[in-house]
């Protein structure tokens, strides 16, 4: 009775630890293929990566009236927050509120 119980901990254990090894090489994998990715972005554009980009027209959703009035507010820094200010809530437009 004894032997059996020993034996199922160490292959819960095992199998724990196998699946953190995977999923942690994974992780790892996937990060170092980021990193490298964003650094040669950074060396190729130089400086230019960190930027903004500035566009010459809004996006076509940016300006749809049935999500309200479309605003901004300007900080005395260099930040624009963008703002919709609702004239009326409904449920329709929010199906997971009904």
């Amino acid at each position: 009775m004894c032997n059996t119980y020993i034996t199922y901990n160490m292959a819960q254990f095992l199998k724990i630890l196998i699946t953190k090894v995977i999923v942690n090489s994974i992780v790892l994998v996937y990060g170092v293929l980021v990193s490298l990715n964003l650094l040669f972005k950074w060396i190729q554009k130089g400086n230019q990566f960190w930027g903004t980009k500035q566009r010459k027209t809004k996006p076509e959703i940016l300006t749809r009236p049935e999500y309200g009035a479309h605003s901004f507010i300007q900080l005395k820094v260099t930040i624009k927050i963008r703002m919709i200010l609702m004239q009326k809530f409904t449920t329709k437009m929010f199906p997971i509120l009904e």
